[in-house]
């Protein structure tokens, strides 16, 4: 075997592999400036959630909202591929699915803007981007826009226990700014948080539209014993799912 030969392919795959480092690096948030670094083809991420998180602060960067476009599986269910677009891309709809940001249908402009993705080996290997727009960015309404708009669990707890404490949501709501430095800090909006706290009461097996349902149930046994419903509750007693037949039903089936 010739030395030189051995040494020069040493120092190649060193030069891969500092490549592949350079382009990890990359495509994480550069924490001293809080900058995302612009996309483009050969960066490489250790997970589908972490494309889909990079491609979203980009977005939030340089101000336009991101949706999931499309998935390729494997026969066995494994994401191989994925499409990542601009949420104005496309003819406008109702509603969809699978979005990550949802806009209303006027907002649709047909936007190209795209990041592919492929699985390659173990790591995620961005094959194609496009950055082109036909539409004006908004940065500063990025924080606005829904797929950016998220309530942590720490977040989910206080409303819940404040909320318990009769609170009112906007006392709430500006405590959790004050907390955070500033609204412009925080990744959700009053709406979420009202949003929230309705569906939390909702769910709340305590004293109202649920506790009333169960009452009714009972009601319906003592008339009829062949009724019949079953009520499925969390460790915290919160509602998750009913289910109820009545003697026709029953028969029926």
């Amino acid at each position: 075997m010739d030395p030189q030969n051995d040494e020069n392919e040493i120092v190649a795959n060193d030069q891969l592999n500092d490549g592949v480092d350079n382009c990890r690096s990359k495509a994480k948030l550069i924490d001293g400036d809080k900058v995302v670094e612009e996309p483009k083809n050969g960066m490489l991420f250790g997970s589908i959630e972490e494309v889909v998180d990079y491609y979203r602060n980009y977005g939030k960067q340089a101000g336009f909202g991101v949706t999931q476009k499309k998935k390729k599986k494997y026969e066995n269910g494994d994401v191989h591929y994925i499409t990542l677009t601009c949420a104005r891309g496309g003819k406008a709809s109702s509603s969809s699915s699978n979005n990550l940001c949802k806009t209303s249908k006027t907002s649709k402009t047909g936007c190209k803007a795209t990041l592919n993705a492929t699985l390659v080996d173990t790591s995620w290997y961005v094959t194609n981007v496009n950055l082109g727009h036909n539409h004006d960015l908004s940065p500063g309404k990025a924080r606005y826009f829904q797929c950016n708009k998220k309530l942590d669990p720490a977040t989910k707890r206080k409303l819940d226990i404040d909320d318990r404490a009769g609170i009112r949501t906007n006392k709430i709501y500006n405590a959790l700014a004050v907390k955070a430095g500033g609204y412009e800090n925080l990744t959700f909006g009053e709406r979420e948080c009202r949003n929230y706290i309705a569906n939390s009461r909702r769910l709340r097996l305590g004293t109202g539209g649920a506790t009333a349902l169960h009452d009714y149930f009972n009601r319906m046994r003592k008339v009829n014993d062949d009724f019949y419903f079953d009520i499925d509750v969390d460790d915290e007693c919160r509602l998750r799912n009913v289910f109820w037949a009545g003697a026709r039903s029953r028969a029926s089936y």
